[in-house]
């Protein structure tokens, strides 16, 4: 993974899927669907409906931080 990582005609896409693939050996073309890194608070709770929708704050018991 670090030879990848480190060679200079190799690029990681991370969090990142293949939809497609055309051509042959040597000449091939690739499309390839990059999903979003970051959201911003205000578009991770839909502007607010979450907190309009389920107001309450819960504790989650089995998994909380330790």
């Amino acid at each position: 993974m670090f030879s990848a990582g480190t060679h200079r005609n190799i690029t990681l896409l991370t969090f990142s899927e293949v939809e497609k693939v055309d051509g042959f050996i040597g000449n091939f073309s690739v499309r390839i669907r990059k999903k979003a890194r970051r959201s911003t608070l205000r578009s991770a709770q839909g502007g607010g409906l979450c907190e309009e929708k389920c107001p309450k704050k819960v504790v989650d018991e089995v998994f909380r931080p330790a």
